[in-house]
């Protein structure tokens, strides 16, 4: 069920922001590396349609892969609103969409007739009332943006790529990793949204009263959050810093025999990238030692506890979690 796999998604977001282990800047460096790779899959799963069935050049990739970052730049820093929804399509595909408002033609995709032109400012901000008054699980709101912005198609280009990124943008104002949805996927992905949407079309289905076909898709969705935030808190397991700072005036050798210890449980445990690093005195600064690793910090103070009886030597520690 949707609701399990989002109930372990809250879970690991509570362990990231909570843990006193856990790294802010390997966090925030890992969502951007999440970030970008949503984006390139985002254009991953276009590619063939916006080349009109021919291979796009490298130029052309890079062009389009740029235009979806500076839109993901500029709504992350000014925030979701009618304003900043209105300029995206304008960001997202300058040249098919060159104004800063909404489509002002009618269109077509697919088998589908989206709102008329005249509707959609109303449609948007009653879009983001919605999902700013709701109750609902940041998932559940980030899906909601995909499939509405889809389905009201927005502007005249760009409206898969503007609706994947405000899904993103909703779970990461959230605390959520990005959900990335794999190019490999492109037949399954659209799928899923095509029947979604013609539920949507028939007004059978809402949020609040989902078909299956949209039960579906909120799974489908919910996995790939899911999925990412596993990645993000392996990282940050993996990538734990601490700081063992010697009290004394310990002679090398004792320094460098602690760290032996140490790296011993590493290897141990078999533990990857798991490394010690001895940080020699400098002016009023005493011997430390830079530990980084899938270690705990019990596990540090049991083996520095041994260390430090073997030795006789005191210490502090602390967890570096800058």
């Amino acid at each position: 069920m949707v609701w399990k796999t989002i109930e372990k998604i809250e879970q690991i977001v509570a362990r990231i922001h909570a843990h006193p282990e856990y790294s802010r800047g390997v966090r925030k460096e890992t969502m951007y590396v999440l970030q970008r790779e949503a984006a390139n899959h985002s254009l991953a799963l276009e590619l063939e349609a916006l080349a009109n069935g021919q291979k796009p050049s490298e130029v052309e990739i890079k062009e389009i892969r740029s235009h979806i970052c500076d839109a993901w730049q500029y709504v992350s820093q000014y925030g979701i609103n009618l304003t900043t929804v209105a300029m995206l399509g304008s960001l997202v595909a300058p040249e098919a969409h060159p104004y800063n408002t909404f489509r002002i033609t009618e269109v077509t995709f697919g088998r589908f007739t989206p709102p008329s032109k005249e509707n959609i400012p109303g449609l948007i901000d009653n879009l983001l009332w919605r999902l700013n008054n709701s109750g609902f699980s940041p998932v559940i709101k980030a899906i909601e943006a995909h499939i509405e912005m889809v389905r009201i198609h927005p502007y005249e280009d760009g409206n898969g790529r503007s609706a994947r990124l405000l899904q993103n943008i909703y779970l990461q104002e959230a605390g959520y990793p990005p959900a990335i949805i794999p190019g490999s996927d492109r037949e399954l992905y659209i799928g899923l949204l095509e029947r979604t949407l013609t539920d949507r079309y028939r007004q059978t289905l809402s949020i609040e009263n989902p078909s299956e076909n949209e039960v579906l898709f909120h799974k489908y969705i919910a996995a790939k959050v899911l999925s990412s935030a596993e990645h993000l808190e392996q990282q940050l397991r993996t990538r734990r810093v601490y700081c063992v700072m010697f009290k004394g005036k310990e002679e090398k050798g004792v320094v460098y025999s602690t760290a032996k210890m140490l790296r011993g449980y590493g290897k141990r445990r078999n533990s990857h990238g798991f490394c010690v690093r001895v940080i020699p005195p400098s002016g009023r600064k005493k011997h430390a030692l830079e530990i980084l690793g899938d270690v705990s910090k019990q596990d540090v103070l049991e083996i520095m506890k041994r260390c430090a009886e073997k030795y006789n030597f005191k210490y502090d520690l602390v967890s570096v979690i800058e």
